[in-house]
C-alpha cells in the first residue's frame, strides 16, 4: 500500500499523500518494534505433556518466563504444523512420548502364568473357548459331550497375573510395531486389573500392577533402543 502510494504521489506531485506514506510506514515500523520489545524479554521456560502417546491426540502445558518488570501483552503460544516431525529436544526431558497402542489387544498365550490359572473360586457354568483363554481352563469332558471348545467360570475368579517380553513379539519384524503391541498389551492390562511385568532382557520389571507400575513399563518402552534388546 505504501509503495502504491508513493507512485501517486510522485506521479500528482501531491505533497498530502507524501505525508500520508511516511506516516503509514511509521507506523509499520513502530509496531515492529513495540512487537520485538513486548516478547523479547519472554522465553519458554518448560514445555510438559503427561502421558503422551504416539499418533494420539495429547495436551501440551508450557511455561513462559517474563524477564522484564514490564508486563507483555496479548502474548500467543502456538505450534506450527509441517510435513516433518517435531524433534523430541524440544520437550523437557521429563516428558516421554510413549510409543503408540497399536496390535492385536488379545494377551499372548505364553503370558498367563500356569499357577495363577488355579487360583478359582466355585464353579458357575461353562462359555465358550475364546483365543485369550488358556488352554489349562478347556473342560475337556464338557467339550466332548457338547461337541465345541467349553471353559469353566468361577465366581469370584481371581485373574492371572501376566508376564509380557520381548520374545513374544518375535513375529512382528518392525521394531516401532513391536514396542507398541506391547505398549498396548500393558495398556490393557492395567485397565483389566491384572498383575503384569515387562521383561526387555536387559530391563525387567516385578509383577505388579497400578499407575506407577504402568508409568514405569511405559517408560521403559519409551526410551528402548533397538540395539538393547535382540
Amino acid at each position: 500500500m505504501a509503495l502504491v502510494l508513493f507512485f501517486l504521489a510522485v506521479g500528482y506531485a501531491n505533497n498530502l499523500i507524501y505525508i500520508f506514506v511516511f506516516f503509514l510506514i511509521s507506523v509499520a515500523l513502530t509496531s515492529v518494534l513495540i512487537t520485538n520489545k513486548n516478547v523479547d524479554g519472554v522465553e519458554i521456560e518448560n514445555i510438559y505433556g503427561e502421558n503422551l502417546f504416539a499418533e494420539e491426540r495429547s495436551a501440551l502445558v508450557v511455561h513462559l518466563k517474563n524477564h522484564f518488570t514490564a508486563p507483555a501483552w496479548n502474548l500467543v503460544v502456538f505450534f506450527e504444523k509441517t510435513e516433518e516431525r517435531a524433534e523430541l529436544s524440544s520437550l523437557n526431558p521429563a516428558s516421554l512420548v510413549y510409543p503408540a497402542k497399536k496390535g492385536d489387544p488379545q494377551f499372548p498365550q505364553k503370558s498367563y502364568g500356569s499357577e495363577d490359572l488355579k487360583n478359582s473360586g466355585l464353579f458357575r457354568d461353562h462359555r465358550e473357548y475364546q483365543s485369550s483363554d488358556s488352554t489349562m481352563r478347556i473342560d475337556w469332558r464338557a467339550s466332548a459331550r457338547r461337541q465345541e471348545l467349553l471353559v469353566k467360570n468361577f465366581e469370584e475368579m481371581e485373574k492371572p497375573s501376566l508376564r509380557f517380553s520381548w520374545e513374544q513379539t518375535s513375529h512382528l519384524t518392525d521394531f516401532e510395531s513391536r514396542i507398541s503391541q506391547l505398549c498396548l498389551w500393558i495398556d490393557e492390562a492395567e485397565k483389566r486389573g491384572h498383575a503384569y511385568s515387562l521383561d526387555l532382557n536387559n530391563i525387567k520389571t516385578p509383577l505388579e500392577r497400578g499407575p506407577s507400575h504402568w508409568k514405569t513399563c511405559l517408560e521403559s518402552l519409551a526410551i528402548l533402543n533397538s540395539g538393547d534388546v535382540s
